[in-house]
Order: C-alpha cells, then structure tokens, then sequence
C-alpha cells in the first residue's frame, strides 16, 4: 500500500492557509455580532437573519474548500 505524499509547507502555501484561517475568525466574530444583534433588536427580522447566516456558511463553506485545496 503506498501512501500519499505530504503536501510541502513552502511559504505562499503557509500564508494562504494562515489568511484563510484569518478570515474564518473573523466570520465567526461576524456570525456571534449577528446573533447578539437578533436577540437583542427590539424588531427582530428573520428573514434579514438567515440571509446573513447563509451568506457566512457559503464563505465558511468556500474558506474550508480553499484549505483543504491547499493541504492536498
């Protein structure tokens, strides 16, 4: 059985997956203030919400999707 080949740590590889794991800090930062916000608004909009909830999981999806690309 042979096994795959590590993928090379060089430096522009290292430094996208560090900006990509950046930015998914920052969207959870995001997706936190947008909760807080919804719990707390004295006209809570649900529909606002859940498009800015599915607009964070499609970057979080595309975020993951770059860093797996990068550690294969």
């Amino acid at each position: 059985m042979r096994r795959k080949a590590s993928p090379v740590a060089t430096p522009d590889r290292i430094a996208a997956i560090t900006q990509q794991t950046r930015d998914l800090g920052m969207l959870s930062v995001l997706m936190i203030g947008a909760s807080r916000a919804a719990l707390l608004d004295d006209h809570p909009r649900p529909s606002d919400y859940a498009m800015a909830m599915e607009w964070v999981g499609v970057e979080i999806d595309r975020r993951v999707a770059a860093i797996e690309e990068m550690l294969s």
